[in-house]
């Protein structure tokens, strides 16, 4: 998995507003690394970049939700 961030780093890094990319970062964050603040970090990015973007916003709640609890 370390090629998959290393990529999804270097494509935010060319384009911050890239909001799919911080989404991926953040799904490999949540899902293989167990990087809660980062997944957050990156899905709030994701939002921040496209506000529109519904699955940025449901991983980013959901996330918060399993957090509360």
């Amino acid at each position: 998995m370390d090629g998959a961030g290393k990529a999804y780093r270097a494509a935010i890094e060319a384009n911050p507003k890239d909001a799919g990319a911080h989404f991926n970062l953040g799904l490999l964050l949540e899902n293989e690394r167990q990087d809660v603040d980062g997944a957050e970090q990156a899905y709030r990015a994701a939002v921040a970049a496209d506000p529109g973007y519904a699955w940025a916003h449901n991983n980013l709640h959901n996330l918060m939700s399993r957090r509360e609890s």
